[in-house]
């Protein structure tokens, strides 16, 4: 695994790539080492960016986070349901195709950075959106099930939040997922009340406002 080191906008950040840098297993933005909390942000996977981490979608939903989070926030952890570093996730099912995604090397090693990650965490805001590009439900349906399993071993499933957008009166998409922040402008993170597996699927049920 390698580890890449940036100064942006001068702010630093840490991020944890295969040697290749074709899988991103972590993006870390420090913000204050003094600070207080550490939240996570759980997203579908990382896009097709140069090492010097200008996704702006990144940068926009980590300022703001830190306006939501009253308390001071030391660091915000960007980590996926799947490293490889795509646009377009359909590309990724010949890459499966009859195999057990969890017999990757990859795949093991984003959960295994997912771990460590969710059981420091303060806030884990759930974020990856619906399914797309008619991507393998099947893969996106295990990997989020391996995470609800990381929350109930760890009891990190009262500090789940869900981003709400402008305009949108639930905390979740018309699938029953979380949304991305690409989905529409942010307007606040909302707590996750309540969440199970159920035939196979992670079902949420949100506070309301």
């Amino acid at each position: 695994m390698k580890c890449v080191e940036s100064n942006y906008d001068f702010k630093k950040r840490v991020a944890y790539f295969s040697e290749d840098l074709q899988q991103r297993y972590l993006l870390k933005a420090i913000n204050d080492e003094n600070g207080l909390k550490k939240v996570a942000i759980i997203m579908m996977n990382p896009k097709l960016q140069d090492e010097n981490f200008t996704d702006p979608v990144v940068d926009h939903t980590v300022e703001f986070l830190k306006a939501q989070i009253k308390e001071t926030i030391s660091e915000v952890n960007i980590v996926n349901l799947f490293p490889f570093r795509e646009d377009h996730l359909n590309q990724l099912d010949d890459y499966f195709l009859g195999k057990n995604m969890r017999e990757f090397e990859s795949i093991r090693q984003n959960l295994h950075m997912i771990k460590r990650v969710v059981k420091e965490m303060d806030y884990i805001i759930l974020a990856w959106g619906s399914l797309r590009d008619q991507f393998s439900e099947m893969h996106y349906l295990n990997s989020i099930r391996d995470i609800h399993h990381l929350f109930r071993v760890f009891q990190k499933e009262q500090n789940c939040f869900v981003f709400s957008l402008q305009g949108v009166s639930d905390g979740i998409n018309s699938d029953g997922q979380p949304f991305h922040p690409r989905e529409g402008a942010l307007a606040g993170i909302r707590r996750v009340r309540m969440m199970h597996m159920e035939n196979g699927k992670l079902i949420l049920r949100i506070n309301s406002i």
